[in-house]
């Protein structure tokens, strides 16, 4: 996550209160994401796992709502670096697109099978893991 963070804002020069909220919101669902992390690794093992998976995956779909809300807000023209990489904003415009659907099968497949969510959460990390590059500045 903080790859990607970090690979967005190099690709922004210039700020204003939209961005700063959005990029709140990301931070502090970050920071949150031990939280629910804990839980599952308490729970994992207990009839209570699949409510635990639940309660972590949709941790991610929140993530993913926020990291949508930091691209639109920050690959604004206005905002964007006279340096910035237009193959990785637009990469980075499409892929996020799929975060919140698919975390939110992630979550309902937690509701069917605790292994079956955790598997698609752990395919989304390889996936996004992939989908940054080096070059996110020209």
């Amino acid at each position: 996550m903080w790859v990607h963070h970090h690979g967005i804002f190099r690709n922004i020069s210039r700020t204003d209160p939209w961005l700063h909220f959005a990029n709140g919101c990301l931070l502090l669902m970050v920071t949150f994401v031990p939280y629910p992390t804990s839980v599952l690794a308490a729970y994992l093992r207990t009839p209570a796992a699949k409510m635990a998976m639940v309660f972590y995956s949709g941790t991610f779909v929140i993530i993913a709502v926020c990291f949508d809300l930091l691209i639109i807000a920050g690959f604004r023209k206005k905002l964007l670096s006279p340096r910035a990489s237009m193959e990785f904003v637009n990469k980075t415009c499409r892929s996020y697109r799929y975060g919140p659907p698919l975390y939110l099968l992630a979550t309902l497949a937690a509701l069917v099978d605790v292994r079956l969510s955790l598997a698609a959460c752990t395919g989304l990390w390889i996936f996004w893991a992939a989908t940054i590059t080096k070059n996110t500045v020209a």
